[in-house]
């Protein structure tokens, strides 16, 4: 059966979302508040201008847009960088939740991946740059180097639709970890000090 997944980027500055059907990017959108858009992203770009409590309204609306224009079976969406710092933190936290309840109550099961197993899984190392995720988006054939720092939020949202592929093929072949890579091992075995349960074993979130 068709399986559309859709992978998400939060933050108030650039929320980005990817969405995959079958395994090919079926559709892109990115939030961005530079009012001269690079040519041919229109289509793809959201304006938002808007600051605070607005922004967040704005974001929650087109969210909200999408998940009725389609038909999603599950979502990613990246995890909090536990080790950052600042006022953004709260903000991108409000921004984080709105996201994940609005989903919840859609009815569409979700799950968090950690930036560190994102990043693992899109270039086979943990700490790897923004512009490595853009490299290796690029390699797959999802080009997005045009759209400046908006194409590294959709080269993570991009990773994070294929980390959800990836985990409902090793659930639906019964994939074993002795069959998988080296890296495919280290990305659904991780743990972290806020989290125990290895990657594979934790579970979606919401769905009727």
């Amino acid at each position: 059966d068709s399986m559309r997944v859709l992978g998400i980027d939060p933050s108030l500055s650039g929320t980005a979302f990817v969405l995959k059907e079958d395994g090919r990017v079926e559709d892109y959108r990115f939030f961005t508040d530079v009012i001269k858009i690079v040519k041919g992203a229109p289509r793809h770009a959201v304006l938002n201008k808007a600051k605070g409590v607005e922004r967040l309204n704005v974001i929650y609306d087109y969210y909200n847009l999408l998940l009725n224009l389609y038909n999603i079976d599950f979502v990613g969406i990246e995890n909090y960088a536990f080790g950052a710092t600042s006022n953004a933190v709260f903000q991108i936290g409000g921004c984080g939740e709105m996201l994940r309840l609005l989903t919840y109550r859609k009815g569409i099961p979700f799950k968090e991946y950690e930036p560190s197993v994102v990043k693992k899984f899109g270039t086979g190392d943990g700490t790897a740059q923004k512009s490595q995720m853009v490299l290796a988006a690029y390699k797959e054939g999802f080009d997005v180097s045009q759209y400046g720092k908006n194409g590294e939020d959709l080269a993570d949202a991009f990773w994070i639709a294929n980390l959800v592929e990836r985990e409902m093929q090793i659930k639906k072949d019964f994939l074993l970890l002795e069959s998988m890579t080296k890296k495919d091992k280290e990305v659904w075995t991780a743990t972290s000090k806020k989290n125990p349960i290895p990657m594979i074993d934790r579970p979606f979130v919401g769905g009727d």
